[in-house]
């Protein structure tokens, strides 16, 4: 299954599907680390997302801190607390901005609205 990228005001958002694990993974990493070379901000959105493989856990991790290097970031959208945990126990969650699915939804919707 591809990965969807959908352009949203100066980010770029991801919705993953309901697994992000080896049978995605060859294909996720590819668009995402191309994703990562042209932008400076992207949004994964995990909420739908019910596994998360370590290796995924890791590249989204080696993703983050290369926005953050250079002065981007990447947020994870509608994270679970179990997923915060995998995350802090497979790598850090330092170069990560989490954002839940309402405070995502209030910052696309209000830049769009100072924009217009």
């Amino acid at each position: 299954m591809a990965l969807d990228i959908v352009k949203k005001n100066d980010w770029y958002y991801v919705p993953a599907p309901g697994r992000l694990d080896a049978f995605n993974f060859e294909l996720s990493k590819d668009r995402l680390e191309k994703l990562a070379k042209t932008t400076n901000q992207i949004a994964i959105d995990v909420s739908s997302a019910h596994f998360v493989s370590i290796p995924m856990i890791k590249l989204i991790h080696s993703l983050a801190s290369e926005l953050a290097r250079k002065g981007g970031r990447l947020a994870l959208v509608g994270t679970t607390e179990k997923l915060k945990r995998q995350i802090h126990i497979f790598a850090s969650l330092d170069p990560f901005t989490f954002y839940s699915q309402d405070g995502w939804e209030k910052l696309v919707n209000t830049t769009l609205e100072g924009r217009a």
